[in-house]
């Protein structure tokens, strides 16, 4: 069934993907029972909306599953391990994947599952953000252009931030940053952004003390919304996010939502430029994440890195320069300029710049 056979084409894209995936979980409906216990393999957005989907049907024993688990339950749900044993104690168990299901299901098998997986279809054209709140993207549309032509600050956490200092930048300017960040005294962006459940685990009152306009991926939204109902709905967004984009394109962030490249840097990048930003400069930014001392103060937060295995470390390392480069190359598309404040200069194909001579 593809989208066009379930919705009106004038709907936006997330609201045409929820329509299909929606009809493809309701078929599903007549064969299963309610009192049976659910595994859902996976963590992204189209797994959360799997979950949400049987709350509203009134299946209510659900568990989730992933090959590396970083926490022990979401949405007051269970997070487990693919390989313990209460994989065999599912009675069903839902792949969540849009673009490899048939490898999930390979998964759930190994470990010597034999109960009913149900595996979704390709549906590598739906979005990957379904559980996006659409109000934030007509907040998103209003925030276009709206600093044009006005320098920018993109804040990395990197330990040569003590050596370019974002308290001296001038209010003449828009900064950008997130995680960590909440960790510099003195120092509050303008607009704070985050992409994953550590940042609200290890600093969460932290980040909702900030008078920043938030940015949270819309995976995030019933999690946030839950905890911190009393931050003002018009201070935080919650766009599409993708981890990687066929085409990234500044001007369809809209409609598609960005890209993240595995960093916060990409989509502030991306934000920026957005909201007519030029030029970009980036501080901040050492791409030394799993070094001891890499931070720009040692009360950052232990074990970011805890449970990958070293192939894992350095396949992620490789993807951070190359989602930054992306962006910055969707950002010069736009006719905005990027340049590098960082004394470490290690990101190739942008131009380095003294921090104080632009300060």
């Amino acid at each position: 069934m593809r989208i066009d056979s379930v919705v009106d084409m004038g709907a936006g894209f997330v609201q045409r993907s929820r329509a299909e995936f929606e009809a493809i979980l309701s078929a599903w409906l007549p064969i299963i029972s309610r009192s049976s216990a659910f595994g859902i393999f996976g963590t992204a957005d189209a797994a959360y909306y799997i979950n949400e989907f049987l709350f509203r049907h009134g299946y209510e024993d659900v568990v989730y599953f992933s090959t590396n688990p970083q926490f022990p339950e979401i949405e007051g749900r269970s997070l487990r391990k693919i390989e313990c044993d209460t994989v065999r104690d599912r009675d069903v168990i839902f792949t969540s994947s849009l673009s490899d299901s048939a490898t999930q299901e390979d998964i759930i098998r190994h470990t010597g599952y034999s109960g009913t997986v149900l595996t979704l279809p390709d549906l590598k054209h739906l979005s990957v953000t379904m559980m996006q709140d659409s109000a934030s993207n007509e907040q998103i549309m209003l925030l276009k252009n709206c600093h044009k032509n006005t320098p920018a600050f993109v804040i990395g956490n990197g330990a040569s931030l003590l050596e370019t200092d974002p308290r001296s930048i001038g209010i003449d300017a828009v900064t950008f940053a997130g995680n960590g960040i909440v960790r510099l005294e003195g120092f509050v962006p303008d607009y704070y952004f985050s992409l994953d459940y550590s940042a609200l685990v290890h600093w969460s009152e932290e980040i909702f003390r900030l008078s920043s306009r938030k940015f949270f991926p819309s995976r995030l939204y019933e999690w946030v919304r839950e905890e911190y109902a009393k931050d003002s709905t018009d201070n935080v967004f919650y766009p599409a996010c993708y981890e990687r984009k066929i085409d990234l394109d500044i001007d369809d962030w809209y409609e598609y939502g960005f890209e993240t490249g595995h960093t916060i840097i990409c989509p502030m990048l991306q934000m920026a430029a957005w909201m007519g930003c030029n030029p970009i400069y980036l501080i901040g930014v050492d791409l030394s994440h799993d070094v001891k001392g890499s931070y720009f103060t040692g009360h950052y937060h232990e074990n970011i890195f805890a449970g990958y295995k070293n192939e894992q470390l350095t396949a992620f390392k490789s993807k951070l320069p190359r989602g930054i480069l992306r962006s910055v190359e969707a950002c010069r598309h736009k006719g905005v300029e990027v340049f590098n404040l960082a004394p470490t200069r290690n990101i190739q194909g942008v131009a380095n710049l003294p921090f104080d001579d632009v300060i």
